[in-house]
């Protein structure tokens, strides 16, 4: 009896490895998927918070021309920032505008808090524009809320 030897072509290990792959890849894809959803951290989740700010003292005219309530909806429909109250006050023997408004904020996996590409701190200066108005100034009071986001 003659034997008959076994000879390896490269090309049929090739296919042998990609029908392995590929069936692992089916089996942990479909059959039992590798769960690690756990340790993913997202990035930038989405919230809103009441700020308050103190408007800049050029812009004093505007407490009389923006109505409470007035708000601005982004492309998806959810809103970006809402004017809940404007009122003069006093700080530091100086006559003020505050105004208190809900934005739409971003809360980054470092602990910072943004409001578009404004972190929002105490003093840190906030825009809020629409086709409209432009509002600028200081924070002085921030507080993040539990309410969700409606998109």
């Amino acid at each position: 009896m003659s034997e008959k030897k076994w000879k390896i072509n490269l090309l049929d290990l090739f296919l042998v490895i990609f029908v392995f792959v590929t069936a692992a890849a089916v089996y942990f894809t479909f059959v039992k998927p590798v769960k690690f959803s756990h340790l993913i951290e997202r990035e930038g989740v989405s919230g809103y918070a009441e700020i308050e700010f103190v408007m800049d003292s050029d812009l004093d005219w505007m407490i009389d021309k923006v109505p409470a309530g007035h708000e601005y909806k982004n492309v998806y429909g959810a809103v970006e920032w809402k004017i809940l109250e404007m009122r003069r006050e006093v700080l530091a023997a100086k006559p003020v505008v505050l105004v208190k408004a809900k934005v739409l904020l971003t809360r980054e996996s470092s602990g910072l808090i943004r409001y578009g590409k404004y972190t929002l701190v105490i003093g840190a200066k906030v825009v809020l524009l629409n086709d409209q108005y432009l509002m600028e100034g200081r924070v002085t009071d921030i507080r993040v809320t539990d309410e969700k986001i409606l998109i």
